[in-house]
C-alpha cells in the first residue's frame, strides 16, 4: 500500500494552459494532481465517407455504453459493501448498548451490596455500645450520677471567681477617673505656653521677612548676572554653530566638486504583486546596466533563486530544496519549447511552473521576480476564489527533493521543475490543501525587495560656486559675533561687582534674625516641657485605661467559665438520665437491635445474589460483542476494494467519452462543408420564419386595436343615449384578457443519458481534467480509510 501511494504522488501532471503576455505583466500557469488515461484507436485519419463515419461513431458509442454499464455494476458493488458495513456497525452499536446497560446494572447491584453491609456495620456498632449486663448498666448509671455531683461543685467555684473579678473591675474604674483629672490640668498649662511661643514666633517672622526682602533684591541682581552670562554663553554657542555650518558647507562644496553615484530607478514589486502581503522591506542597490541593456547570467540567477526559494520555504517551516544539474537540463528542455508571447505546459513528469519574464535589470532581480511572482499568483490563469489558484505557490512551498530552473531568452520564458522525491505525508496534506483551496492563503511571503539602480552623477560646479559665496558670508557673520562677545564679557564683570556689594549688607540683617530666633527657641522649649508633662499624664491615663480593659477582660473570662460550668452540669444531668433509662430497658433495646441486625444480613445476602446474576449478564453481553467487532475490519477492507475497482471503471468511462468526442470531431472536409451548408440553410429558414411571425404579430395587434376602437365607440354612443334620457346606470368594467405577446414558456430539453452520469452525479471543476480530479479524490479517500484499518494497538 505504501508503494501505491508513492507512485500516485510521483505522477502529478500539469494541466495544459496558456496565456498572452501584455506589457510588463506576467501570465503564469500551474499543474494540479491528475491521472493519465489510455487512448485507443487512431482517430486522426478522417473517414472515407459518411457511412464509415457513422460506423465509427456507433462503435465508440457502444464502447461508452459498455464502460457505463461496467461502472454502474462497480457502483452497485460499492453500495452493497457500504450496506453490509452499515448493518454490521448497527449490530455492534446495539451490542455495545446492551453491554453498557449490563455494566450499569452490575454497578447498581454492587452499590446495593455495599449499602447493605454499611447498614449491618452501623447496627452492630449500636449494639456494641450497650452495656453487656444489667450490672454494667447500673455501674454506668452510678458513674454518671457522680459526674453530675462533681459538675455542680465546679459551678460553685466558678461563681466565687466571677465575684472576685467583678471587684477588681470596680477598683480599676476608680483609678482611671483620677488619671483623667491629671490630664485635664496638664492640658491647661500647654495652652498658656502656646500663646507665649506664638508671640516669639511672630517676632522671628518679622526678622526673617527683612532678610527675605533683602534677598529679593540680591536675587534680582543675581539674575542680572546670570542673564549677562547667558548672553555671553549664547554668543559662544552661536559662534560654535556657525563654525559647524561653515564646516558642513565646505564638506558639501567638496562633494559637489567630485562625481557620485545616485539612484536613477527603483523597482518596487509591492505596487503590482498584490497577494503577497509583504511584512518587511529591504533595498537592494546595484549599478544600472550600460544603456539599460541587461543580459542574464543564469549561473548567478540560479544561485540567487536557490537562496530566495529556500528563504521563503524556511519562513513557512519547510526544509530546503537542492539545485540539480539533471533537473536544470529538464527545465531547459521545456523552456526551449516555449514561443514568444505564449507560455504553456508540455506534459512534464515533474511539478512545473512556467512564466514569461521581462523588464528586469539584474540577476538578483531576475531570481527574486520569478520566486515572488509565482508565489504571489496575482496573474494566475485561475482567478482568486477558484481551485488551482495557488498552484505555483504550492509547488514552491510544499514539494521536496531536487529542482531545476532554466530560461529561454528567445521566448523570454522561464521554467521551474521539482521532482517531489521524499515528500512527507504532512507536506502532501499541505500541498493538496493549498492547491485546491478557494479561500485565502495564510502562508508567509518574502520581504519586499526594492531594487535601486544607480548611475554616476557628474560634478556640480555651479553648486560648488554658490557654496563658496555662502561660506564667505558666514565667515563675515562669525567676525561680527566675535566682536559682540567681547562687549558681553565686560557687562558680566560690571553686574558681578553690584552683586558683591549686596552680599556685604547681609551681616546686620542676619544678626537681628539670630536674636529673634533665640527668643523663639526659649519659648518653644518651655512649650515642649509643658507638652511633655501632658504626655506623661496621658500615659498614666492610658495605663489605667489598660488596667480597666484587662480587669473587664478577666471579668468576661470568669463569666464565660461560669457559663461553661453550668452547661457541663446540664450535659452531665442528661447523661445521668439516659443511663437511668438504659438500666430500666436494657433487655428490650438489645432485642430490637438484634432483630434489626438479622434483617440487614438478609438484605445483604439478597443483594449479593443479585450482583452475581448481573455479573453473569455482563459477561454474556461482552461475549456477544467481541465476535461482532472482530468481523468489522474484513467488511471495511471489502468496501475499500470495491471503491478502488469503481475508480478504475470511471477511468474507462472517461477514456470512452474522450474517444467518442474525438471520433465525432474526426470528419472529412466534404462532410464539414455539407454540415456548414445545411446549417446556413437552416439559419436562413429560421430568419424567414421569424420574419413571418413578426408580420403575423403586427396584423394581430392592428386587428385588436380596431376592435378596441369600435367597442369604445359603441360604449360612448350608449352612454350619450342614456344621458339624453336623464338616467345613469353603473356599467361593468371592460375586462380584457392579457396576452403574452407571442412569448411562451418552453420546457427545458432533457439531458441525453450518454454515460453513467445519467444515474450518478460526479463533481465538475470546469476543465478537461475535472473527472480525473474526482477520481484522484476517491483514491486518496480510499488510502485514508485503509490507513485507519492498520492503526497500531496500544496496551
Amino acid at each position: 500500500m505504501a508503494t501505491l501511494f508513492s507512485t500516485q504522488l510521483g505522477n502529478q501532471q500539469v494541466v495544459k494552459a496558456s496565456t498572452q503576455d501584455s506589457g510588463t505583466q506576467t501570465k503564469t500557469t500551474a499543474q494540479p494532481l491528475t491521472v493519465s488515461v489510455q487512448k485507443t484507436g487512431d482517430n486522426n485519419t478522417p473517414p472515407k465517407n459518411e457511412q464509415e463515419y457513422n460506423k465509427n461513431v456507433a462503435l465508440a458509442q457502444d464502447q461508452l455504453k459498455q464502460a457505463n454499464q461496467d461502472a454502474k455494476a462497480k457502483q452497485e458493488q460499492v453500495d452493497k459493501a457500504k450496506n453490509d458495513l452499515a448493518t454490521k456497525q448497527s449490530e455492534i452499536e446495539q451490542a455495545q448498548k446492551d453491554t453498557e446497560a449490563a455494566k450499569q446494572a452490575t454497578d447498581a447491584a454492587d452499590q446495593a451490596t455495599k449499602d447493605a453491609q454499611a447498614k449491618i456495620d452501623e447496627t452492630q456498632k449500636k449494639s456494641d455500645a450497650l452495656p453487656a449486663t444489667q450490672e454494667d448498666a447500673q455501674e454506668q448509671a452510678d458513674k454518671a450520677k457522680d459526674e453530675l455531683t462533681t459538675s455542680a461543685q465546679k459551678v460553685k467555684g466558678q461563681q466565687s471567681q466571677f465575684n472576685a473579678a467583678q471587684d477588681q473591675a470596680n477598683d480599676a474604674d476608680k483609678q482611671q477617673q483620677t488619671a483623667q483629672s491629671a490630664v485635664d490640668a496638664a492640658n491647661n498649662r500647654v495652652n498658656n505656653d502656646e500663646q507665649a511661643a506664638n508671640a516669639a514666633n511672630d517676632a522671628a517672622d518679622k526678622a526673617q521677612q527683612a532678610v527675605n526682602n533683602h534677598q529679593v533684591t540680591e536675587d534680582a541682581q543675581a539674575k542680572a548676572v546670570a542673564a549677562a552670562k547667558d548672553n555671553l554663553a549664547q554668543n559662544t554657542a552661536d559662534q560654535a554653530e556657525l563654525n559647524q555650518k561653515i564646516a558642513d558647507a565646505e564638506k558639501e562644496k567638496t562633494a559637489a566638486e567630485a562625481p557620485q553615484a545616485v539612484v536613477d530607478f527603483s523597482q518596487d514589486y509591492s505596487n503590482f504583486l498584490l497577494d503577497s502581503k509583504f511584512t518587511g522591506e529591504q533595498h537592494i542597490v546595484q549599478p544600472m546596466p550600460e544603456n539599460q541593456k541587461y543580459v542574464p547570467n543564469m549561473d548567478n540567477v540560479r544561485t540567487y533563486f536557490t537562496q530566495y526559494l529556500n528563504q521563503l520555504r524556511a519562513l513557512n517551516g519547510q526544509p530546503p530544496l537542492q539545485l540539480s544539474d539533471s533537473l536544470t537540463a529538464v527545465a531547459q528542455k521545456y523552456a526551449d519549447m516555449q514561443t514568444p508571447g505564449r507560455v504553456q505546459h508540455f506534459d512534464s513528469p515533474y511539478n512545473e511552473n512556467v512564466a514569461q519574464v521581462g523588464n528586469v535589470l539584474s540577476d538578483k532581480e531576475f531570481a527574486y521576480y520569478l520566486v515572488t511572482a509565482w508565489y504571489d499568483e496575482t496573474d494566475n490563469l485561475y482567478p482568486k476564489g477558484s481551485a488551482l489558484h495557488y498552484g505555483h505557490r504550492a509547488n514552491l512551498l510544499y514539494t521536496a527533493g531536487s529542482f531545476g530552473i532554466a530560461y529561454n531568452p528567445k521566448a523570454y520564458a522561464a521554467t521551474f521543475e521539482v521532482n517531489g522525491v521524499g515528500m512527507t505525508s504532512e507536506q502532501n496534506k499541505l500541498f493538496n490543501n493549498l492547491f485546491y483551496t478557494k479561500g485565502d492563503s495564510d502562508t508567509q511571503a518574502l520581504p519586499n525587495f526594492i531594487f535601486d539602480y544607480t548611475v554616476e552623477k557628474p560634478a556640480d560646479h555651479a553648486k560648488a560656486a554658490a557654496l563658496g559665496v555662502q561660506i564667505s558670508q558666514m565667515n563675515a557673520q562669525l567676525d561680527t559675533l566675535v566682536k559682540a562677545g567681547k562687549v558681553l564679557e565686560n557687562n558680566v564683570q560690571t553686574e558681578q561687582a553690584a552683586l558683591n556689594a549686596l552680599h556685604d549688607a547681609d551681616a546686620k540683617l542676619n544678626q537681628a534674625l539670630n536674636d529673634a530666633t533665640a527668643a523663639k527657641t526659649k519659648a518653644d522649649a518651655q512649650l515642649e516641657a509643658s507638652r511633655q508633662d501632658l504626655t506623661n499624664a496621658q500615659a498614666s491615663l492610658a495605663s489605667s485605661t489598660g488596667a480597666v480593659t484587662k480587669a473587664h477582660a478577666q471579668l468576661d473570662s470568669a463569666k464565660a467559665d461560669l457559663l461553661k460550668a453550668q452547661q457541663d452540669t446540664d450535659a452531665a444531668k442528661t447523661r445521668a438520665d439516659e443511663a437511668a433509662k438504659i438500666v430500666q430497658s436494657l433487655s428490650s433495646m438489645k432485642a430490637a437491635l438484634a432483630k434489626e441486625l438479622a434483617t440487614a444480613k438478609d438484605e445483604l445476602r439478597a443483594a449479593q445474589l443479585d450482583s452475581a446474576d448481573k455479573q453473569q449478564a455482563l459477561v454474556a453481553a461482552q461475549n456477544k460483542l467481541a465476535p461482532l467487532e472482530a468481523g468489522l475490519p474484513a467488511l471495511k477492507t471489502n468496501l475499500s476494494r470495491a471503491q478502488a475497482e469503481f475508480a478504475t471503471a470511471l477511468l474507462a468511462v472517461h477514456d470512452a467519452e474522450a474517444n467518442l468526442e474525438q471520433v465525432k470531431a474526426n470528419k472529412s472536409d466534404d462532410m464539414i462543408q455539407a454540415e456548414k451548408e445545411a446549417q446556413e440553410k437552416a439559419e436562413q429558414q429560421k430568419e424567414r420564419e421569424e420574419q413571418r411571425k413578426q408580420e403575423e404579430k403586427k396584423k394581430q395587434e392592428e386587428q385588436r386595436r380596431k376592435e378596441a376602437e369600435e367597442k369604445a365607440k359603441g360604449q360612448q354612443n350608449k352612454t350619450d343615449k342614456e344621458a339624453d334620457q336623464g338616467t345613469t346606470k353603473p356599467q361593468p368594467l371592460d375586462v380584457k384578457t392579457k396576452t403574452d405577446e407571442g412569448q411562451h414558456l418552453k420546457p427545458l430539453a432533457a439531458k441525453p443519458a450518454t454515460s453513467v452520469t445519467a444515474e450518478k452525479s460526479y463533481p465538475q471543476t470546469g476543465d478537461d481534467n475535472s473527472l480525473v480530479s474526482m477520481i484522484v479524490g476517491l483514491i486518496v479517500t480510499l488510502f485514508s480509510m485503509m490507513a485507519l484499518l492498520f492503526k497500531s494497538k496500544k496496551a
